[in-house]
């Protein structure tokens, strides 16, 4: 499948790369189809909208940043993407870097995309953990909010 993006032009996605969160993602609940570009072990990927082909996100893995990151979901998350063995989760956070201030991204710890590497469904949840802000600086010397 062929896909004409905003950001990084026309790029070719397999079937079997396709990323479905059947409740969208929070604030784009009519985005259901994604793909992540970028390969494995780099620090910023993006997950890139088919349904809206101008909608790229930059995710990280948290644990290449955080290697102690654990995120506690809800058994009702877990079954909406029918993810039964932890070992099968992906996550991802999501991070918001200012066009003026790169140096001032934030990562949102609170809401990860978790997906499932088996069958490929996906869902952004509200983590349990209490103490996960919205917006963590990644460069907290650099004055990020």
């Amino acid at each position: 499948m062929k896909i004409n993006t905003l950001r990084f032009g026309e790029i070719e996605v397999s079937e079997d790369k396709i990323i479905y969160m059947p409740h969208g993602l929070i604030g784009f609940p009519e985005l259901k189809r994604f793909f992540i570009v970028g390969e494995e072990g780099q620090l910023i990927r993006w997950f890139q909208s088919i349904d809206e082909p101008q909608v790229a996100l930059p995710i990280i893995n948290p644990f290449e940043l955080f290697p102690n990151f654990s995120v506690d979901i809800s058994d009702s998350d877990l079954e909406d993407i029918e993810l039964r063995d932890p070992v099968d989760a992906v996550i991802f956070l999501v991070m918001v870097i200012p066009r003026t201030n790169p140096r001032g991204a934030t990562v949102n710890m609170k809401a990860p995309i978790v997906v499932n590497a088996k069958n490929r469904k996906a869902k952004q949840v509200i983590a349990l953990n209490e103490d996960y802000p919205v917006r963590y600086p990644l460069f907290p010397s650099e004055g990020g909010t």
